[in-house]
């Protein structure tokens, strides 16, 4: 059996307990086959005695999450840890120490077949389901079917890890694998944050002639659609405003903006529990979460702003309090003190990634391309002298109603 931990004060029992342990499995689960922006969607643990599943979107604050993957007294065993790892640190910030993957274990000791599987079949004599494999962990209630195959990824790491340590220490490779785990300590996220090139990935894209790409009509006028689709995902408002390229004067103001509405470094949004948004929609029970973008691309594109629709709330709530949001930001000065705080996250968005050559290289690579700055320190200077009054001005100018698409997805059982 497992449990479900929705709560705060569910989280921190949970965890408290599992850091008394030598070991904890650990796995997630995302939904990037569903969802156009990927994020992480299930974290699941597993004691050799107990598994608990922990929903990020019921508690988004998974700092306790991060201080037990952080222990060192606490080994953390993963199976394919590449991913997880990275999510995490995309995601939130969190950084692991003293991993143990039984996928390399398994490559060490020269399995055949490397899949978590393959290995439980061979070693436990576990079957394990592949059935929701490819499932949307964005549901919610996810099913009960769901929520089993989440704990069945963990729950046999633990027995799995022994009988792989023992194999490799037959072998004399142990001391192999535990070199390649520590060097796993150092993976981060590397993509680039802002969606510069996203579209070049679409199969196909880099063969579009050049009437394809083509400068876009101005819009001269709202425009509306509403999707109707089965799947059990989640019901959103989306609002999506025609605003400049990164070449433009006016996109470290922009990126600032985003920070103001919703947190995060402005590029690929993250919730800030002091933004605009959250304190205009979660707090107010309107939304679970609220996301604010602008990208940095070559080409004019979108300032786009998001919205997950709480249960028992309507899309027209949302969205007005969306664009009274805007206006409000648009119409009324930034104070000081929430200027200051908005400041401090653009720069740090900026600062604190730039610890590795990799990401240095993407960031970089990004702002040449995109024609937003010759180097990250100019960009840390543009963004360094932005003023309230150009955030405001920012907002004045990107939040027309003739500028504006409107988005309802709505969810339908099927």
């Amino acid at each position: 059996m497992h449990s479900y931990i929705s709560t705060p004060p569910a989280l921190a029992e949970t965890i408290a307990a599992f850091r008394q342990e030598p070991l904890v499995a650990a796995d997630t689960e995302a939904a990037s086959f569903h969802r156009y922006r990927d994020r992480l969607f299930l974290v699941q643990l597993s004691t050799p005695t107990r598994t608990a599943i922990i929903d990020p979107l019921a508690v988004p604050d998974l700092s306790p999450v991060g201080e037990l993957l952080a222990d060192r007294d606490v080994e953390k065993v993963f199976h394919d840890a590449d991913y997880d790892l990275r999510i995490f640190d995309r995601d939130y910030g969190f950084r692991a120490v003293r991993v143990f993957d039984t996928r390399i274990a398994a490559q060490l000791a020269g399995e055949p077949a490397v899949g978590l599987a393959a290995l439980l079949e061979k070693y436990l004599g576990v079957k394990l389901t592949k059935e929701h494999q490819k499932g949307d962990w964005s549901r919610r209630p996810l099913p009960p079917a769901m929520l089993e195959y989440a704990a069945a990824d963990t729950r046999h790491l633990p027995a799995l890890r022994e009988a792989l340590a023992a194999r490799l220490r037959d072998l004399g490779r142990l001391e192999w694998a535990m070199e390649d785990f520590a060097r796993l300590e150092a993976l981060r996220w590397t993509a680039t944050t802002d969606g510069a090139d996203a579209f070049l990935r679409v199969k196909g894209a880099k063969a579009l002639p050049a009437r394809a790409l083509a400068p876009e009509p101005q819009q001269m006028g709202e425009k509306r659609l509403v999707v109707h689709r089965a799947g059990g995902a989640l019901p959103i408002v989306q609002i999506g405003f025609h605003t400049a390229a990164a070449s433009d004067p006016r996109a470290p103001a922009l990126q600032a903006l985003a920070v103001a509405l919703a947190g995060g470094g402005g590029g690929d949004a993250a919730s800030g529990r002091s933004s605009r948004l959250y304190r205009g929609l979660v707090e107010k029970e309107l939304a679970t979460e609220v996301d604010a973008s602008f990208g940095l691309t070559k080409e004019p594109f979108l300032f786009t702003i998001e919205a997950t629709v709480r249960p028992g709330v309507t899309h027209r709530a949302v969205e007005d309090a969306l664009l009274g949001e805007l206006q409000r930001l648009a119409d009324e000065p930034i104070d000081e003190t929430e200027f200051a705080r908005v400041r401090r996250g653009l720069l740090a968005s900026v600062a604190f990634p730039s610890d590795t050559i990799t990401w240095r290289a993407f960031r970089l690579g990004s702002l040449l391309s995109s024609g937003a700055a010759p180097s990250i320190v100019a960009w840390y200077d543009a963004l360094a002298k932005v003023t309230p009054d150009e955030v405001r001005q920012a907002a004045r100018d990107t939040f027309a109603a003739r500028a504006r698409t409107v988005g309802h997805f709505i969810p339908e059982a099927g």
